[in-house]
Protein backbone atom coordinates (compact mmCIF):
# COMPACT_ATOMS: atom_id res chain seq x y z
CA UNK A 1 0.00 0.00 0.00
CA UNK A 2 1.49 3.10 -0.72
CA UNK A 3 1.52 6.03 1.75
CA UNK A 4 0.40 9.57 1.14
CA UNK A 5 3.83 10.97 -0.07
CA UNK A 6 3.75 7.94 -2.76
CA UNK A 7 0.54 8.25 -3.83
CA UNK A 8 1.10 12.01 -4.45
CA UNK A 9 4.20 11.73 -6.47
CA UNK A 10 2.48 9.30 -8.04
CA UNK A 11 -0.11 11.35 -9.39
CA UNK A 12 2.40 14.63 -10.11
CA UNK A 13 3.86 11.97 -12.10
CA UNK A 14 0.66 11.07 -14.13
CA UNK A 15 -0.29 14.84 -14.15
CA UNK A 16 3.09 15.26 -15.73
CA UNK A 17 2.46 13.47 -18.73
CA UNK A 18 -1.80 14.78 -19.00
CA UNK A 19 -0.73 18.46 -18.62
CA UNK A 20 0.21 19.04 -22.14
CA UNK A 21 -3.03 17.46 -23.18
CA UNK A 22 -5.10 19.23 -20.59
CA UNK A 23 -4.16 22.44 -22.24
CA UNK A 24 -4.35 21.49 -25.83
CA UNK A 25 -7.92 20.53 -25.34
CA UNK A 26 -8.51 23.76 -23.61
CA UNK A 27 -7.18 25.72 -26.06
CA UNK A 28 -9.58 23.51 -28.61
CA UNK A 29 -12.41 24.01 -26.98
CA UNK A 30 -12.11 27.78 -26.52
CA UNK A 31 -10.79 28.41 -30.40
CA UNK A 32 -14.15 26.07 -31.34
CA UNK A 33 -16.33 28.42 -29.53
CA UNK A 34 -14.99 32.00 -30.53
CA UNK A 35 -14.99 30.94 -34.11
CA UNK A 36 -18.38 30.09 -33.71
CA UNK A 37 -19.44 33.17 -32.25
CA UNK A 38 -17.46 35.03 -34.78
CA UNK A 39 -14.90 35.97 -31.72
CA UNK A 40 -11.29 36.31 -33.60
CA UNK A 41 -8.90 34.05 -31.81
CA UNK A 42 -6.04 36.79 -31.70
CA UNK A 43 -8.40 38.83 -29.46
CA UNK A 44 -8.11 35.92 -27.32
CA UNK A 45 -5.13 34.62 -27.15
CA UNK A 46 -2.47 37.15 -26.03
CA UNK A 47 0.64 36.06 -24.50
CA UNK A 48 3.35 34.83 -26.94
CA UNK A 49 3.03 31.10 -24.99
CA UNK A 50 -0.78 31.74 -25.91
CA UNK A 51 -0.33 32.80 -29.11
CA UNK A 52 2.18 29.86 -30.53
CA UNK A 53 0.04 26.70 -28.39
CA UNK A 54 -2.91 28.46 -30.49
CA UNK A 55 -1.50 28.32 -33.66
CA UNK A 56 0.10 24.82 -33.44
CA UNK A 57 -3.27 23.33 -32.40
CA UNK A 58 -4.22 20.37 -34.71
CA UNK A 59 -8.02 20.50 -33.89
CA UNK A 60 -9.99 17.41 -32.84
CA UNK A 61 -12.82 18.69 -32.73
CA UNK A 62 -15.13 18.28 -35.76
CA UNK A 63 -18.64 18.02 -34.05
CA UNK A 64 -20.61 19.16 -30.92
CA UNK A 65 -20.28 15.41 -29.96
CA UNK A 66 -16.50 15.68 -30.00
CA UNK A 67 -16.34 19.13 -27.91
CA UNK A 68 -18.55 17.53 -25.48
CA UNK A 69 -16.60 14.65 -24.98
CA UNK A 70 -13.30 17.00 -25.04
CA UNK A 71 -14.98 18.88 -22.06
CA UNK A 72 -16.49 15.81 -20.25
CA UNK A 73 -12.56 14.45 -20.47
CA UNK A 74 -11.06 17.78 -19.40
CA UNK A 75 -13.76 17.71 -16.36
CA UNK A 76 -12.69 14.25 -15.33
CA UNK A 77 -8.66 15.25 -14.92
CA UNK A 78 -9.32 18.52 -13.13
CA UNK A 79 -11.49 15.97 -10.72
CA UNK A 80 -9.38 13.69 -10.51
CA UNK A 81 -6.69 16.13 -9.28
CA UNK A 82 -8.65 18.40 -7.64
CA UNK A 83 -7.38 16.98 -4.20
CA UNK A 84 -3.64 17.71 -5.09
CA UNK A 85 -3.73 21.75 -5.17
CA UNK A 86 0.11 21.29 -5.29
CA UNK A 87 -0.16 19.78 -8.66
CA UNK A 88 -3.02 21.65 -10.20
CA UNK A 89 -2.06 25.28 -9.05
CA UNK A 90 0.88 25.63 -10.97
CA UNK A 91 -1.33 25.11 -14.25
CA UNK A 92 -4.47 26.99 -13.17
CA UNK A 93 -3.63 30.23 -14.55
CA UNK A 94 -2.53 29.06 -17.89
CA UNK A 95 -5.90 26.94 -18.32
CA UNK A 96 -8.55 29.98 -16.80
CA UNK A 97 -6.89 32.86 -18.68
CA UNK A 98 -7.82 32.20 -21.95
CA UNK A 99 -11.35 30.66 -21.00
CA UNK A 100 -11.97 33.96 -19.15
CA UNK A 101 -10.63 36.27 -21.59
CA UNK A 102 -12.84 34.54 -24.60
CA UNK A 103 -16.09 35.26 -21.94
CA UNK A 104 -15.08 38.56 -21.45
CA UNK A 105 -14.74 39.01 -24.79
CA UNK A 106 -18.12 37.07 -25.56
CA UNK A 107 -19.64 39.46 -23.04
CA UNK A 108 -18.62 42.50 -24.84
CA UNK A 109 -20.07 40.98 -27.88
CA UNK A 110 -23.43 40.29 -26.33
CA UNK A 111 -23.86 43.46 -24.86
CA UNK A 112 -23.23 45.51 -28.17
CA UNK A 113 -25.52 43.34 -30.43
CA UNK A 114 -28.24 42.89 -27.70
CA UNK A 115 -27.95 39.52 -27.63
CA UNK A 116 -28.42 38.58 -24.36
CA UNK A 117 -28.93 34.92 -24.67
CA UNK A 118 -27.36 31.83 -23.20
CA UNK A 119 -25.67 29.94 -25.72
CA UNK A 120 -26.33 26.51 -25.79
CA UNK A 121 -22.51 25.43 -25.15
CA UNK A 122 -22.70 26.71 -21.50
CA UNK A 123 -26.93 25.88 -20.88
Amino acid sequence: MMDQDNVEAHHQDTFIKEKHSILNNIYDLVIVAAKKLEIPTETVFQTADEKKRASNLVSKIKNDQDASNIKNRVSYIFMKYQEYPTILDPILGEVVEPIMKFMQLYTKKACKENNHEIPNEVS
